[in-house]
């Protein structure tokens, strides 16, 4: 996977990935929620995986769901246990506006 970041260009990322290598969306929060959909958008067209990273709200994870990420990471659950019920819960919540693969 390619990890993005913070001040990469989309367009260059669009010519990079394809089925045999994917997109690992990292960076600063802003930027990863300002740009998730449109990397969903690259990896459906190119046909790429896409991974999100640091999705620690359940904020975060409908916009993973939006987006059509094929998987995320919480990885404030590790810390804070208690959580993990809470990320479930919206992890299994249905976008009824989600992008199709």
């Amino acid at each position: 996977m390619l990890a993005i970041q913070d001040g990469m260009d989309l367009d260059e990322i669009a010519a990079l990935v394809g089925s045999d290598f994917g997109i690992f969306v990292g960076g600063t929060t802003e930027w990863k929620e300002a740009n998730l959909l449109k990397l969903g958008a690259i990896a459906r067209a190119k046909g790429a995986r896409l991974h999100a990273g640091r999705v620690n709200t359940a904020r975060r994870i409908a916009l993973c769901a939006a987006a059509g990420a094929d998987s995320f990471d919480v990885s404030s659950v590790s810390r804070f246990v208690k959580t993990l019920p809470l990320f479930e819960n919206a992890r299994q919540q249905r976008d009824l506006f989600a992008c199709t693969k």
